[in-house]
């Protein structure tokens, strides 16, 4: 027969089990939104161009707005400009912003419909350099 000191330390040792289980459950999940927030960028690029019927206008719109968070673009700035001010701010791109930006011109004026290969890989790249975390800006 369990006495009661018996029964009060089963309790203690069942919720000390208990903290530490909702404690480890509730850093996985911290650390879970944390890898998610690093590729949000990435992620979001890849629902973009699978689900839109004008995927390289979303996912270039999309990209403008987030590299706005690290610094505007300017009244009248063309896109050309824009797009070299980002890769002096963010050089881990390696030009492939500026690339993406022609791309993307080249795009607009030839009124074309589909994206090629090549189009989808730079946008690929161009977000996932974004979300690679090493130019330590806040994206």
């Amino acid at each position: 027969m369990k006495t009661s000191v018996d029964k009060n330390k089963e309790i203690s040792i069942r919720k000390v089990v208990s903290y530490l289980v909702a404690g480890l459950l509730i850093a996985l999940i911290v650390v879970f939104v944390l890898y998610l927030r690093r590729w949000f960028v990435y992620l979001t690029i890849l629902l973009l161009l699978k689900l839109k019927k004008q995927p390289f206008e979303w996912a270039y719109r999309f990209l403008l707005n987030r590299l706005g968070r690290r610094s505007k673009r300017v009244e009248n700035q063309s896109l050309a400009d824009y797009a070299i001010l980002i890769e002096q701010l963010i050089p881990n791109l390696n030009q492939k912003f500026i690339e993406l930006t022609k791309e993307y011109e080249r795009y607009l004026y030839d009124r074309k419909t589909r994206l090629s290969k090549e189009q989808i890989k730079l946008i690929k790249a161009v977000a996932k350099a974004l979300s690679n975390g090493k130019n330590e800006i806040e994206i």
